[in-house]
């Protein structure tokens, strides 16, 4: 079940790691906010569970079709609110070269990322947003899902303009509106 949760982290030391992790947080349509030197981050997640070491927690999300995706957050706690941290973790296989470090060869959401695409588009794109489907002002009428095969995101789209008004399942590339 889904829950509220808000984590109060310090800044990371890493600020490569930091905005990589600012960047996975807001593809997944999560509240963050810079006061007096500490993030709060707000999402709608799973209870968080007890990572590998002591003192540390992980959080994930869902893909389209429902299952785990292979990043996750890690949040390690602090007794001092500023040196809490939290960071992305991407799972790969140990029988890639990588040997489990993750890749863009054993991980689809790096793969699809090194490709120029957002793997985590379904987590902000909601029914009634205004989108652009095939050059045509739309709005989304469905669940969003990402097909397995290409990646391209699947809904139930309401066109307007020339060929619309229209519902049509939409198994194209969906961008955002403005």
């Amino acid at each position: 079940m889904k829950k509220n949760i808000t984590i109060i982290a310090g800044h990371d030391n890493n600020e490569e790691r930091e905005q990589l992790t600012l960047d996975w947080l807001r593809k997944h349509n999560v509240t963050i906010e810079d006061e007096r030197g500490l993030l709060i981050i707000t999402m709608q997640a799973e209870k968080p569970s007890e990572g590998p070491y002591k003192h540390q927690w992980t959080t994930g999300f869902d893909n389209a079709e429902g299952d785990q995706e292979q990043s996750y957050l890690v949040i390690d706690l602090e007794p001092d609110v500023y040196e809490t941290s939290v960071y992305v973790k991407y799972e790969g296989s140990y029988s890639c070269a990588c040997k489990g470090l993750a890749c863009v060869k054993c991980n689809d959401e790096l793969a699809a990322l090194a490709a120029g695409r957002n793997p985590y588009l379904y987590h902000t794109l909601k029914v009634g947003d205004l989108v652009h489907y095939c050059g045509q002002e739309a709005t989304i009428a469905g669940q969003v899902y990402e097909d397995p095969g290409d990646y391209r995101l699947v809904c139930l789209v309401n066109i307007k303009g020339d060929i619309g008004p229209a519902t049509v399942i939409a198994v194209a590339d969906i961008e955002p509106g403005t």
